[in-house]
């Protein structure tokens, strides 16, 4: 046993003698409960005065014999009672050094306070802990550098030996958390990227604390890769095509991600770099990225900020991938296709990563219908309106039946060159509007609704009761798709006010009340409810008609805010009442729910 540990402090030794920023002093057969000696840090190589040491590290050292060190179970059972120690001391550095009949191989463990705090809060109920250790390097910088880390670290973690492990989240919650932070020491240049280090090494994140107290909260291991956004133009020939990109640095290679077709991959060890553009994203991604390609190979070469980077031939097979003819019908049919979802108020991006063969002929069947006002092929459901899907695209189309060749003349429903009427009870027809057929669900649903085109067209068509009474419908749908988005803005609300305008202008004296009640209701969801609106309301209820109408009531004092007299009025309405009450958009402001009787 002894032989074992005067080899292992040997291996040692030999190891930290390699570097000119460390000396080992450690007892061979030392009988010191829990250490065998230290490693002195110093800031400088050469000689080792005094004052130019950074710090001193306790040290234990296990030399342990094996067949096969390759074989041997890289852990060591350490005493709980060491590991006490271990944390007074303010850490230890733990090796086991693996001994053959050829070789010595050293292991070893840097048990830093946060880290022995962590195994006594998890482990401190049993008599020993298993440490998982790794090879420690043989490369002088590297063990520089690592006891280095060790002391810098530890300084750091004064805290842990007498306080319990603290989260991120506890300290957030108890508003402690200024900023979080990292950093590494190293004595040569191969870590200039600080995200290098990361990658190859442990690191412990700290919490920055009030009064300049730093404390550990995470220790990361085994970091596989790191991101980074770069804002810094992406630009060809003075065209700008990406106002920024993301850096993701990994072990082996940096890759540059621009839109969402292009990667360049930058290879560490190779010192070389390698293009990969993959068609992908929404259509206008796709529009960008591949206009970006075409014009980056034209050109050779891409600005990175001021920084030119040219584009060297492409192998023959990728100049196979990407054919330059066939990006360019692409591109062109591509931008076709935006075309008419523009002419189309269709605002949602499509989604062309989920088109399939079907959604590929139903927009070729758009762009021919409607952008270039060709017969196209439809099934014919008989009926002349319909939903119309691409993808995650659904449109409200009208479509018209050419007696002579059975194809279909393809229209926007928002922009169809049709008259639409109304029927009374009785057959006589009144002038109406395509657009007031529109409900809740629709105007949810479809995403080429055009409300410039619904509000102008609403105020074109001549007036009636009946269809005054329509739109009295249509703007509460509207209202209500409004409250289903729970956005403080969007221009269903407009279209509601301009709705108003046009039965304003019509109403007739018995239809006063509730009118002004939904304008106020309109007014209030656009945060504008002061003096004027409430003396309005109040108004309303000196009219003798509205005191006999429980219902605009029950309206005038939910927008009031109180609750008990619109609760009163309420509970006057019969079953059926309620019902049709419950479903107009005033209820937005109701703030009880009935009890189902029993």
């Amino acid at each position: 046993m002894a032989n074992n540990e005067t080899l292992g402090v040997g291996a040692v030794e030999r190891l930290i003698a390699r570097t000119d920023y460390l000396e080992a002093f450690i007892n061979k057969n030392d009988k010191e409960p829990s250490w065998d000696g230290y490693i002195y840090a110093y800031h400088n190589t050469g000689s080792h005065p005094k004052s130019d040491m950074v710090g001193r590290i306790s040290v234990q050292v296990k030399g342990h014999s094996c067949k096969s060190v390759e074989k041997a179970r890289k852990s060591f059972s350490v005493d709980m009672y060491d590991i006490r120690d271990y944390l007074q001391e303010g850490g230890t550095l733990f090796f086991v050094v693996y001994i053959t009949e050829e070789t010595e191989v050293v292991y070893y463990e840097s048990l830093l306070p946060y880290e022995l705090r962590r195994i006594i809060r998890d482990y401190g109920k049993q008599n020993s802990y298993a440490v998982k250790l790794k090879k420690f390097p043989t490369d002088k910088t590297e063990i520089a550098d690592l006891i280095l880390n060790f002391v810098r670290d530890r300084d750091k973690q004064r805290t842990a030996i007498s306080s319990e492990i603290v989260t991120i989240n506890q300290l957030n919650e108890q508003g402690l958390l200024k900023t979080l932070s990292f950093g590494f020491t190293t004595v040569g240049e191969k870590y200039l990227n600080p995200i290098d280090y990361c990658l190859t090494h442990d690191i412990y994140l700290y919490a920055d604390l009030p009064m300049g107290i730093s404390m550990p909260v995470h220790h990361i291991e085994n970091i596989e890769m790191a991101e980074s956004e770069i804002k810094n133009e992406i630009s060809i020939n003075g065209k700008v095509f990406y106002k920024g990109y993301k850096c993701i640095y990994k072990r082996d290679k940096i890759e540059f991600h621009f839109g969402r077709s292009n990667i360049l991959y930058f290879f560490k060890e190779e010192d070389k770099c390698e293009w990969c553009f993959n068609l992908r994203g929404t259509i206008s991604e796709r529009i960008r990225d591949e206009e970006f390609m075409i014009a980056a190979i034209k050109s050779k070469g891409v600005k990175f900020g001021d920084i030119f980077i040219p584009l060297v031939d492409f192998p023959a097979d990728e100049n196979e991938k990407f054919n330059i003819p066939d990006c360019e019908r692409n591109l062109e049919f591509l931008k076709r296709a935006k075309a008419v979802l523009d002419l189309m108020n269709v605002t949602t991006e499509l989604d062309y990563d989920i088109m399939e063969e079907n959604d590929i002929i139903n927009l070729e069947n758009l762009i021919s219908g409607i952008l270039d006002k060709n017969l196209v092929s439809l099934r014919d459901t008989g009926a002349n309106i319909g939903n119309y899907k691409i993808a995650n695209l659904t449109l409200l189309v009208c479509c018209v039946k050419d007696a002579d060749s059975g194809l279909f003349r393809l229209f926007d429903y928002f922009n169809a060159p049709f008259v639409c009427k109304g029927k009374y009870e009785d057959g006589r027809e009144f002038d109406s509007s395509m657009y007031v057929r529109l409900d809740r669900s629709a105007l949810h649903m479809y995403n080429n609704i055009c409300y410039n085109a619904i509000a102008d067209q609403v105020k074109k068509v001549r007036y009636s009761e009946a269809y005054g009474g329509q739109l009295t419908w249509f703007m509460l749908e509207v209202l209500k798709a409004y409250d289903d988005l729970k956005l403080p803005t969007h221009p269903l609300l407009q279209l509601a006010k301009n709705i108003m305008d046009v039965i304003r202008e019509h109403a007739l004296l018995n239809e006063k009340a509730v009118i002004e009640l939904n304008t106020i209701q309109i007014l209030k969801r656009e945060g504008i409810f002061g003096e004027e609106e409430i003396n309005r309301l109040y108004a309303l209820l000196d009219d003798k008609d509205v005191k006999a109408d429980c219902a605009i009531l029950t309206g005038i004092y939910l927008l009031l805010d109180n609750q008990e007299k619109a609760r009163e009025y309420y509970n006057k309405m019969t079953d059926t009442e309620k019902k049709q009450f419950d479903d107009y958009p005033i209820c937005l402001y109701k703030n009880w729910e009935e009890r189902s009787s029993e």
